[in-house]
């Protein structure tokens, strides 16, 4: 077994409504970066917290990566749930570097099914952050500044995540929504999903353009690095259909 083979393994850690939910082992080299960054950013401070020590910065910085990847469970599990509903068995939940997937075993018998299981995700990204920006409101009404940064963080970042997974083009909801509504239109399913498969082929494109733009434009390397390898995920995914 070769180096790639052994990091992009997968490992069960739970099972919920019975449904197996895996990790890729490269999950976990994103959530500790995504630790550190945070609490590197509380231990700096800004114009909203002052500077805290590295055991308080830590400690919040995994608190809050735990709680936003648990969020992204969330999404997931809402098409999980969806999809039963909707009569099709989930194969598994899998979280991966570049956010989740809730995998079925058949494709949804109707657009009107089809449309259900895809926008149960973003809807459940929005009530998350309709939730973190209350318990900011609250935060801020207590005088809490450092529960109050944690919330925002959370917030922003299900926003983020419900409004890009609306993008129209496979494989983000977006792009499902788009092939649910063709899909009614034409009655024609495969032509549909041709048609979204294109738009997220252009969707990857215009982020691994703009991920290089922002590396050498701007001198941001881990947001252009991160928008590229986004880029390119979507791409193979999209032109896998």
């Amino acid at each position: 077994m070769n180096f790639t083979e052994i990091i992009s393994r997968q490992i069960q850690v739970a099972r919920v409504y019975g449904i197996p939910v895996r990790i890729d082992y490269r999950w976990f080299a994103v959530v500790a970066l995504s630790a550190y960054m945070i609490a590197y950013s509380f231990r700096q401070g800004s114009w909203y917290v002052a500077g805290v020590e590295w055991p308080t910065a830590w400690a919040v910085g995994i608190l809050t990566t735990a709680i936003f990847f648990l969020s992204i469970f969330g999404h997931e599990l809402a098409h999980a749930v969806v999809g039963r509903a909707e009569g099709i068995d989930i194969e598994e939940i899998v979280l991966h570097p570049f956010g989740g997937l809730a995998r079925m075993r058949r494709e949804p018998d109707s657009p009107r099914a089809e449309f259900r299981i895809a926008v149960a995700g973003p809807a459940a990204s929005f009530i998350f952050a309709l939730l973190a920006f209350a318990g900011l409101s609250l935060a801020e009404m207590g005088g809490y500044r450092l529960a109050s940064a944690v919330f925002f963080i959370i917030g922003s970042g299900n926003l983020l995540i419900a409004v890009f997974n609306l993008f129209p083009g496979y494989p983000l909801d977006g792009g499902r929504v788009l092939r649910a509504l063709l899909w009614h239109r034409t009655g024609r399913l495969e032509e549909a999903t041709r048609t979204v498969s294109l738009g997220g082929q252009l969707i990857a494109w215009i982020l691994i353009v703009l991920g290089v733009y922002v590396a050498v434009a701007w001198g941001a390397y881990l947001m252009g690095v991160w928008s590229v390898l986004v880029g390119f995920f979507l791409r193979g995914a999209a032109a896998s259909v």
